[in-house]
């Protein structure tokens, strides 16, 4: 089963879902950003190819289609059988817009505690889009 795991590469609920995926046998491809602050990721050492997302930013509505357009383009090439996009009002509403299905679209706490009214719209347009 082919997975598109998407999020920040380097963080570690990324990471260690992802190499856990790859022990149970998924073919996978990390796609997403690097969070500056935190070490290199480990998932090229582990053998999962990781591709990294439009320098532009997310806030912004020409990001947003960048990241948009850029799933698409993973969704045609990779083909996966499952996308799962981890933080709702990110990845996982430029998943749902780009069409990924079935998507798997993962909330982390920020998503819900600390968003602001743009973000949980985007969160709520990802919820209803995903399919878990």
């Amino acid at each position: 089963m082919r997975l598109l795991m998407l999020g920040s590469t380097n963080h570690p609920h990324v990471e260690h879902l992802t190499l856990a995926l790859a022990e149970r046998g998924f073919e996978l491809l990390a796609a997403g950003d690097h969070v500056d602050m935190l070490p290199a990721s480990v998932l090229p050492a582990a053998g999962v190819p990781v591709v990294q997302a439009p320098t532009a930013s997310r806030a912004t509505p020409r990001g947003v289609g960048a990241h948009v357009r850029w799933i698409r383009r993973l969704l045609r090439d990779f083909r996966p059988d499952v996308v799962h996009a981890n933080w709702m009002p990110g990845f996982a509403f430029q998943a749902a817009v780009a069409g990924a299905r079935p998507l798997v679209a993962m909330a982390w706490g920020s998503d819900v505690l600390l968003t602001s009214r743009t973000q949980s719209l985007a969160a709520r347009v990802a919820a209803r889009r995903a399919q878990l």
